[in-house]
This record gives C-alpha cells, sequence and structure tokens, in this order.
C-alpha cells in the first residue's frame, strides 16, 4: 500500500483500561467505545458487579444514598415515590442562587431589599421587615443555616424578578438535571399542591449544588449572627457539628412532609450524599441519615484509576515489527466495596473502527488483502471482488461504520496492482457495502427478524435473510462486474 493509501488509514491506537472486580459473576463491561467512560458509568457496571444488597431498618418512607463523586447510588429504598420535600428544596434555590453569582448576575457584596412579599411569606424566618436591606452573603447565610423562608423568596426575588418567575427557573434546572419526578411550586418549600419530589431527585440536586464549592462555606456553618450580632443563627441540620466530615446540607420540615434531611458528608476522599424523606420526627430522620452514612462509609472506599503504562504490541508479518499502545487518560475515582482495591484486575481492549483499521494496517491484513485481490483480479475484474468481499463482510458487520473505511483506503493499493480504474473501484465498494442491509447478522436484519409478528417462523425468516444477504452478495459482484468492467461505465 502506497504512503497516501496508509495515511488514509491510518488512525491512533487507543488501549482503553477498565477496573472490574476479579471473580465478578458478571461481565463488568459488554462494549466499549473508543472514547472515556463516565465514572458514574463505570461506578455503576461495578456495583451491578459486586452486586452488595443490604436491607437496612430505616424509620423514614424513602431513602438513597449517592456516591457525590460519580452519582453512583449505594443503596436506595422507595427512592422513586414522590413526596413533599418540604425545606429540601431550598437545595434547588441554593444552587440556582450559586449559579447567579458564579454567572456575575448577583455578587456577594450586592445589598437586596425585602419586598412585603418576602416579609411575608411565614414559616421559618429571620423575620425580614418591608424595605429592609440585606446583602447577598448574610441572605445566603440565612438560607443555608437557618432554612430562612423569607431570606429565600428575598433572594429568589432578586435573581428572578418574582418568586414565580424564580420557580418557573428551579422547574427547567430540575428538567436539566434529569428530575424526571419533581415539581416545584414554591421557592421555599412550603407544603403546596403540586409541590413533590422524590430521594433519587434530590440526591441530584444535592450533588449539583455540590459541585459549587462555595457552598459549603454556608452550609458546614453550626453558628452564626446576622446584623451586627442582633441575630443568631443556629444550624438545623445538627449532623454539621455532630457528624465528622459533615459537608451540610439542608433539612425540611412540613405537616405534610414530615421530617426531611440531604445530608452529606466526606471522608478520606470518598463523599456521600445522604436522602431520607418523611420521618414521624426530627431524631428519627437524624438516626437514618447518619445510619446511611455510616454504612457508606463502612462499607465502601474511593479508589483512583491510573492507567498503567502500556509495553509495545508485538506485530508479525507487518509493515511495522510494533504497534505503540496508549492508554486513555486516567478516570476520575470511583467507589469500591473496601476490601477489594487490591482484587482489581485490569484488562486493556484495543477498540473502536479507526483503531481496528491502524491495527490492520500495521499488522499488514489490508496489503495482505490487497494482495490477495489483485492476485484474482485485473482492470476487468476488480469490480466484481471489490463489491463481493465487501458485501460478504457486510453480512455481519456495519457497512458505513466498518465496512466503508476499511475498504477505502485500500483502493489506491489496487488501483496500481490492477490497472483498474480507481472511480469504478470505490462504486462497487459503496455497492457490495449496502447492497446487503438486511442479512439476518446485520443490525437491520436483527432488527427485522426482531419485529417480526407472533405468526412468522423467525427460524424460517433468519433462513430467509440469510439466503437474500448472500445472494445479494453475488448479485453485487455480478452487477458491478458487467457495468464498470463489461461495459465501462
Amino acid at each position: 500500500m502506497n504512503g497516501k493509501a496508509k495515511r488514509a488509514a491510518a488512525a491512533g491506537v487507543a488501549g482503553l483500561l477498565l477496573f472490574v472486580p476479579a471473580g465478578a459473576e458478571k461481565t463488568a463491561w459488554e462494549e466499549i467505545p473508543n472514547a472515556n467512560i463516565p465514572a458514574a458509568v463505570i461506578q455503576r457496571e461495578v456495583a451491578e458487579a459486586v452486586g452488595m444488597q443490604v436491607e437496612l431498618s430505616l424509620p423514614v418512607k424513602s431513602a438513597i444514598l449517592m456516591d457525590q463523586n460519580t452519582g453512583g447510588i449505594l443503596y436506595e429504598m422507595n427512592a422513586d415515590q414522590k413526596l413533599p420535600p418540604a425545606s429540601i428544596t431550598k437545595i434547588m434555590s441554593l444552587l440556582l442562587f450559586m449559579e447567579a453569582l458564579e454567572n456575575g448576575k448577583i455578587a456577594l457584596t450586592d445589598t437586596v431589599t425585602c419586598s412585603e412579599i418576602a416579609a411575608g411569606f411565614g414559616g421559618s424566618q429571620i423575620w425580614l421587615k418591608p424595605g429592609e436591606e440585606m446583602t447577598v452573603d448574610d441572605l445566603l447565610k440565612a438560607v443555608a443555616v437557618q432554612s430562612a423562608n423569607d431570606a429565600t423568596v428575598c433572594l429568589a426575588e432578586y435573581v428572578a424578578g418574582s418568586e414565580t418567575a424564580f420557580v418557573q427557573m428551579m422547574n427547567q434546572k430540575a428538567a436539566e438535571l434529569g428530575m424526571e419526578n419533581t415539581h416545584f411550586a414554591c421557592c421555599a418549600g412550603l407544603d403546596n399542591e403540586g409541590h413533590y419530589s422524590t430521594a433519587r431527585d434530590i440526591a441530584l440536586m444535592s450533588r449539583a449544588l455540590l459541585q459549587h464549592a462555595g457552598i459549603t462555606d454556608y452550609t458546614t456553618i453550626w453558628m452564626d449572627t446576622l446584623r451586627d450580632g442582633a441575630t443568631s443563627l443556629v444550624n438545623t441540620n445538627r449532623l454539621v457539628r455532630f457528624y465528622q466530615g459533615a459537608t451540610g446540607l439542608k433539612t425540611g420540615t412540613t405537616n405534610g412532609a414530615g421530617c426531611c434531611l440531604s445530608a452529606s458528608a466526606t471522608r478520606d476522599g470518598l463523599g456521600l450524599i445522604a436522602v431520607v424523606l418523611g420521618a414521624e420526627n426530627s431524631d428519627k430522620r437524624f438516626t437514618a441519615a447518619r445510619a446511611l452514612l455510616d454504612w457508606g462509609f463502612a462499607n465502601y472506599a474511593a479508589a483512583e484509576i491510573t492507567p498503567p503504562e502500556l509495553e509495545p504490541l508485538p506485530v508479525t508479518h507487518g509493515t511495522a515489527s510494533t504497534v505503540e499502545l496508549t492508554a486513555l487518560p486516567p478516570t476520575e475515582g470511583i467507589v469500591i466495596p473496601k476490601g477489594q482495591r487490591d482484587a482489581l484486575t485490569q484488562t486493556v481492549m484495543v477498540c473502536g473502527v479507526s483503531v481496528l483499521i491502524d491495527v490492520m494496517d500495521k499488522a499488514g491484513g489490508l496489503n495482505f488483502l490487497v494482495e490477495v485481490m489483485a492476485s484474482v483480479a485485473g482492470p476487468t475484474t476488480i469490480c466484481f471482488w471489490t463489491a463481493f468481499v465487501p458485501a460478504v463482510i457486510s453480512a455481519y458487520s456495519s457497512s458505513s461504520g466498518v465496512v466503508m473505511p476499511m475498504f477505502l483506503p485500500m483502493t489506491p493499493g489496487l488501483v496500481e496492482l490492477t490497472g483498474g480504474d480507481p472511480i469504478a473501484i470505490i462504486s462497487a465498494i459503496d455497492v457490495g457495502s449496502h447492497l446487503v442491509d438486511t442479512s439476518p447478522l446485520s443490525t437491520l436484519g436483527a432488527l427485522c427478524i426482531a419485529s417480526a409478528g407472533e405468526e412468522e417462523d423467525k427460524g424460517v425468516l433468519f433462513r430467509k435473510l440469510l439466503i437474500w444477504g448472500l445472494s445479494m452478495s453475488i448479485v453485487s459482484g455480478i452487477v458491478c462486474y458487467v457495468f464498470f468492467g463489461i461495459l465501462g461505465f
């Protein structure tokens, strides 16, 4: 193959490093694309392979435990049950406040004037008066520590113009985060018709909030003051004071919701989010959240995935003696069961269409195909073979994803060795690659079988499609031979 063909076929070889628990009953990955794999996906696959299941006795209606780093779920109980979230709602409000800060829409030093609506909102508050001014920084503190409804509405109006407009922003953000079972009707969390969420969705927005580093400056405050010391603040989340590594996050209590809590904590690089909803009293919500966090820290640990240096892959009968293997960049940390770190195995996989082509090229596979086809063909018959061979391969592979990228770079070599017309050869490759689309071993053929009615004999259908596919392989070769070889089109 000449240099032009080589350049067309070449693509960097990538080694993909995947860690799975040794001895796991389930295959941790069935098909891996030539791309970075999100840590959350790896986390899910690891969890499924390990199959750790446990039943915890939690005095709440719903609960979930999430890995903060990857979003992997370590435990759940009725996690998709729609329930009133009470003031945990303010997690979404805080998320939008933090985004407004980072976008430059508002600043911590901005002075906000309290409206009559905000002052009269009721519930937990810092007793803002209409016309009273307070900085964004102090209002954030009041929301995060005291769960102040008046401060929340005051900031919501400042960011969006009105509480109603801000609630619309909350629902838009919920949709962006994939919170499929959530609808907000109030920015502060008062019981309202159509105001509900789930433990899973609350964990999602809690994780999103914790990605804003500055939020823990507020959520980890135990005691503070406002108005030059005249107003005392005590965090409604007592885990902040009494739980090792606590980073927040938010409590909630209403008659409709009961006592709720989204609790976050970090130890030894492992960040966990525990959400509990519908406890009968405050003690039970803290007991449940503590139990979830304790269980998570006792049974899981953070692990960094650092690919090793890969030795060159030896090649025999190729144009190069070795193929360089380069691992993808390190994956962000995942969570594994404690004691499994040393049992992790490393699997290096070479994958991707470009990788396949490059490996075949450097291993001499493309040259071999060119030489074999050229040995049995001439200027007239080469179009038969360049249609027939791709047609056979396309019967069990992707025409556009594999066959075309593999065969088109062979065109210069075939032209050089056979004297065939390059346009005719390319056209024959195209015809042969796409004519056998309904082979039962191809994607389209498999879909035909899968969608066949119950009255259809799928075994018979399989054989018919196979016969059709093989027949089209021959037909494509003959057609191309006649049109391009004999008639000279």
